[in-house]
């Protein structure tokens, strides 16, 4: 019994991995021509119906635990294994410290939800039936996600539903928002691994999953159905710039070369909104090439033009430190956005982790933060919203401004720097969360990036328009933004953050085990 138990223990040790690295390749597959970037929702259903039937098998809550953190830690290192690069090869951190470090980050986030499943199955019933059994496990999920997104400052990154932004479940994306997919993917995963393991499967188990898909599919029909008809506005010519100066040489060797490059770009572009990636200007205004600033400045206003730029610039409270902001030229009223949700160790510095950031020669690594709702930016009959980097992985901080707001965005923009984490998936996996807010919001999204994924994403979170990658090139673009109703989506979620679907989660699994009854489990 020891081996075949042992056996088993390293057979479910393999499949595990295997399974999360499933799941972190599924956000972005980062192999082949044609496919290298794409999404692929199936193979993230079926990593996710492993550890299902994994646990369908556990005797006890810390087996429960073990095996959901072990398919965690896997997926998370694989989703972001890419962060080594920004430590190592441009923060000069050695490799094996940079290596280690992910490690850990990917360990420490999947304790939580190995924390979450095993408070769920030390509750659950010794043997509480497959819906009771589905509900506790989408539902605890959903809440190690959610915790997931919010415990510090959040780091959400690889959230299983990013996989969806290309299945038939993105038509539940305007009511429910990328975590509520999870819950969806976590219960369909379940009834896919264990639905026929018990007696008669195919006369009663399989009718009862053949009625759950006609739901689901009807109820894929009505959300699509139901939605808001876009309302579109007269629309703007945009240039989107891509710059491709190269990390390691941004704020040295090529600094004066990229002030010019984008200044002159500034000045020449013809459409009535020209947008830079972050702190594509890698200094504040008064350390530009003399008259730089006020000539684009009055050049711009002069034609009725208008750009959004990238760079550092003096605190709004006036401190000591400068934000990371987006900055409005050409506009008669002075305006800017100042980047709310800042990057631990690379935009601020955690309490007593000054050391961990000494090790990094990171440039402006210690940012002042601005406030979470902004002033929209108003220009020629569009409303727009700006974020900076990787804001637009917190959907529910987006929406809060189409609630605060006396009318809701038309548009959105976002500014990357993604040169940090050179040809990696991070910037196909970035493309896509991106394109799962916009579904989301309904609204149409600019992204303008150092070296890809600079593009034009519509309100059904279509990619419209793209550069090639590690480029230097300007996207040019006819957009149209949305003023129709927010979606349902934006409207809860802008007002309550991710309350409600921590509320729907701890439901579910209160549900399951009323089904079932509960009982301590050793």
């Amino acid at each position: 019994m020891g081996s075949n138990a042992q056996r088993f223990s390293r057979l479910w040790l393999g499949a595990l991995i295997a399974a999360g690295i499933a799941h972190g390749w599924s956000l972005a597959w980062p192999w082949g021509e044609t496919t290298r970037g794409e999404t692929i929702p199936a193979l993230s259903l079926l990593a996710l119906a492993l550890l299902a039937r994994s646990l369908g098998g556990a005797v006890t809550a810390c087996d429960v635990a073990w095996r959901t953190g072990l398919f965690n830690a896997a997926a998370f290192a694989t989703s972001f294994g890419w962060l080594h690069i920004s430590m190592h090869q441009y923060g000069g951190m050695p490799l094996l410290a940079a290596v280690a470090a992910v490690g850990a980050l990917a360990a420490g986030l999947a304790l939580i939800p190995a924390g979450v499943f095993y408070l769920a199955w030390r509750l659950r019933a010794a043997r509480p039936g497959q819906m009771a059994d589905t509900a506790i496990f989408a539902g605890a999920w959903l809440l190690s996600e959610c915790v997931r997104a919010q415990l510090g400052t959040g780091f959400p990154w690889g959230a299983i539903g990013y996989a969806q932004v290309d299945s038939p479940l993105r038509a539940l994306a305007p009511w429910i928002g990328v975590y509520g997919l999870g819950f969806v993917v976590a219960a369909l995963a379940y009834l896919l691994a264990n639905g026929f393991r018990r007696a008669r499967p195919w006369r009663v188990n399989g009718i009862r999953i053949g009625l759950i898909s006609g739901v689901a599919g009807l109820t894929l029909v009505a959300a699509n159905q139901a939605l808001p008809v876009l309302q579109a506005t007269p629309g703007l010519q945009v240039r989107l710039l891509q710059g491709n100066v190269p990390q390691d040489q941004k704020f040295v060797h090529q600094l004066q070369a990229s002030l010019m490059d984008y200044g002159q770009a500034l000045l020449s572009s013809p459409a009535d909104l020209t947008i830079t990636p972050e702190t594509a200007m890698p200094v504040e205004r008064r350390y530009w090439p003399e008259a730089l600033a006020p000539r684009v400045q009055a050049t711009l206003e002069a034609s009725g033009r208008l750009a959004l730029v990238g760079l550092p610039a003096t605190a709004a409270d006036l401190s000591p430190r400068y934000s990371n902001t987006a900055l409005a030229m050409g506009s008669p009223t002075p305006w800017r956005y100042d980047k709310y949700h800042l990057v631990p160790f690379g935009e601020f510095i955690p309490p007593g982790f000054r050391w961990f950031v000494d090790q990094m020669q990171i440039p402006l690594g210690d940012f002042a933060r601005g406030e979470r709702v902004q002033p929209l930016l108003h220009w020629k009959g569009e409303r727009i919203a700006a974020h900076i980097c990787f804001e637009d992985l917190f959907g529910e901080e987006l929406a809060a401004s189409f609630v605060a707001a006396q009318a809701p965005p038309t548009l959105l923009v976002n500014m990357s720097n993604l040169a940090w984490f050179g040809e990696s998936v991070a910037i196909d996996q970035h493309l896509h969360i991106a394109r799962m807010r916009a579904l989301e919001l309904a609204r149409p999204i600019l992204r303008a990036t150092n070296t890809g994924a600079t593009a034009v994403i519509d309100a059904r979170g279509e990619v419209v328009a793209r550069l090639p990658y590690r480029t230097k090139a300007a996207l040019d673009a006819t957009i149209q933004g949305n003023a129709g109703p927010i979606t349902p989506y934006a409207r809860w979620v802008g007002a309550w953050g991710l309350w409600p679907l921590m509320a729907w989660a701890l439901f579910w699994m209160a549900l399951g085990l009323a089904l079932g009854g509960t009982k301590s489990r050793a």
